[in-house]
């Protein structure tokens, strides 16, 4: 440090002089002295070369056996000192267990000194193993070998395997200890038809905990090998309800079945596809073959049906097949989704049937291609009969639809979305519809507007009151309703009409006045 004084005419001839202050050189942690045996050929080691807070500093590595103290050649960067047992600069011997170091560390101030003693066999990393090969590959099982110089040491060695696979599937990280070094290793229950690589690395177990274990690992080598084909292994994955009568006449209709598609790396093998089989109650069979996981069956007669799908490619079919059943349509047994909102994410809700228990539901999603429809990425979920809602956090756009499970094993079909709406921002419009089919005693209040309106309403309410206020009609619906049929009416009597709804944060209602006829006409005011 140094000061001096100055007035704002000049120096003064005040004394002038620098003060120096230090402390002994500090020590840095013994775990920082690290040394490496590669492959038992020779050793290096490694220390900081930096100390903080201590300026002029300088280091002396050498080793001490019975003649001594033997002065070590060391090169430096900025970061750590290094040594080299192979510069042939102090005594050392690679036959000898454990070396013992000193270091002496030196500033103005003083000089201290560190010792480590070196184990040998704890300090070994072994080298690269080498000449991968791959071999005995079938289906699912694969023999991998390799070459290393053998190292006679008193230590356990742990291995390490790493698979992975070209689909990211499967992929895999396993240890293994062993007595002694191994040169060959089993693979089991691999994907057929699939490209996988094995990756190797080595370490000596030391008897002492070491810092810096991670060092100690040998580079990894590796070896890229591909299974053979084998026919699909397991079924595609079918749910109860997921089908949709398409067509319909006296005596025939035309289904569509969905199931979820198999994932691309358990083809097993190249031509895969879809055989999918309805069954009749009489026990006639009619077999198609798919390419997408759905089928639509065309002119079956109406009445009920065992769904059975299997997979196949080039070199077989799968073992097993997954059954689900399709039934009539039975309309009260039908349940109806509700809304579908979209918010960083989907929540969908549906109505219970009104006459019908069910036992569970179950709800089928997909990339959204078409209306009304899965052509891929098909999934299916199970909820209990008590859960009426589902949310995702998927952001892509989707296709929902449901069904209703019932104890007796019987199932509706799918019931789809019709639009996809976002949570309310605005106030809710009034609602929209029109009163037609009057007659002398009766009335039909048929609901219009959009989908993504009536997706709003939580609650519908009918208030149908004659002009001298005798109440024809009071009912509320918690779901929306089409079509409400009004009867028991005066004939040639003015009505008027209001109709309700509500989102959860209030209401809003509309009101018109109709009058009832004594012939089939209507009369419009």
């Amino acid at each position: 440090y140094s000061c001096k004084a100055n007035k704002p005419e000049g120096p003064q001839g005040l004394a002038l002089g620098k003060i120096y202050f230090g402390r002994p050189p500090a020590l840095f942690p013994p775990h920082d002295f690290v040394c490496i045996s590669e492959h038992k050929r020779h050793i290096h080691c490694q220390f900081p070369a930096e100390i903080k807070c201590d300026m002029d500093t300088s280091f002396k590595l050498g080793t001490l056996s019975r003649d001594g103290f033997s002065e070590c050649n060391t090169s430096a960067d900025h970061k750590s000192y290094r040594w080299d047992s192979r510069n042939g600069s102090c005594a050392f011997s690679m036959e000898d267990l454990s070396t013992s170091f000193k270091l002496v560390v030196r500033n103005e101030i003083d000089a201290r000194s560190i010792l480590f003693n070196v184990t040998h066999e704890d300090i070994v990393r072994p080298a690269k193993p080498n000449l991968l090969t791959a071999s005995q590959v079938n289906a699912t099982i694969a023999k991998v070998t390799w070459h290393m110089s053998e190292l006679n040491l008193l230590r356990q060695f742990k291995y390490e395997f790493r698979l992975i696979s070209v689909h990211g599937v499967g992929n895999l990280s396993r240890f293994v200890t062993v007595p002694k070094m191994i040169s060959s290793y089993l693979v089991e229950d691999l994907i057929p038809h699939t490209i996988y690589t094995l990756e190797v690395r080595v370490q000596v177990l030391p008897e002492v905990l070491r810092p810096f274990d991670d060092l100690y690992w040998s580079e990894c080598a590796s070896v890229t090998f591909k299974t053979a084909a084998h026919r699909p292994i397991t079924a595609p994955a079918v749910a109860q309800g997921a089908y949709n009568i398409k067509k319909r006449s006296a005596d025939q209709m035309n289904v569509s079945v969905f199931w979820e598609p198999t994932p691309d790396h358990l083809h097993n093998g190249t031509g895969f596809g879809y055989r999918v089989t309805a069954v009749s109650d009489s026990g006639n069979r009619f077999t198609k073959k798919a390419n997408l996981p759905t089928y639509t069956f065309s002119n079956l007669s109406i009445g009920h049906y065992r769904i059975q799908v299997s997979s196949f490619n080039d070199v077989g079919e799968s073992e097993s097949y997954n059954e689900m059943q399709i039934f009539p349509r039975n309309d009260n047994c039908q349940p109806q989704i509700r809304s579908v909102f979209k918010s960083e994410g989907y929540n969908v809700s549906w109505f219970v049937p009104e006459k019908a228990n069910p036992s569970s539901y179950t709800l089928m999603y997909c990339h959204f291609t078409s209306q009304a429809t899965c052509h891929e990425s098909t999934q299916f979920v199970t909820l209990p009969a008590a859960r009426t809602f589902f949310v995702t956090t998927q952001d892509r756009a989707l296709n929902f639809a449901v069904a209703a499970i019932y104890p007796d094993n019987h199932s509706s079909e799918l019931s789809w979305q019709h639009c996809v709406v976002a949570p309310r921002t605005s106030r809710l419009a009034a609602p929209k519809y029109h009163v037609e089919s009057i007659t002398a005693d009766s009335m039909t209040v048929r609901m219009v507007g959009r989908c993504e309106e009536h997706s709003y309403y939580a609650r519908m309410q009918i208030l149908v009151r004659a002009l001298d206020g005798q109440l024809a009609m009071n009912k509320s619906y918690d779901h929306f309703v089409e079509e409400i049929v009004v009867d028991r009416l005066k004939s040639s009597t003015d009505y008027g009409v209001n109709v309700t709804v509500f989102d959860g944060f209030g209401k809003s209602e509309h009101e018109v006045t109709r009058r009832t006829t004594a012939s089939s006409g209507e009369y419009w005011r």
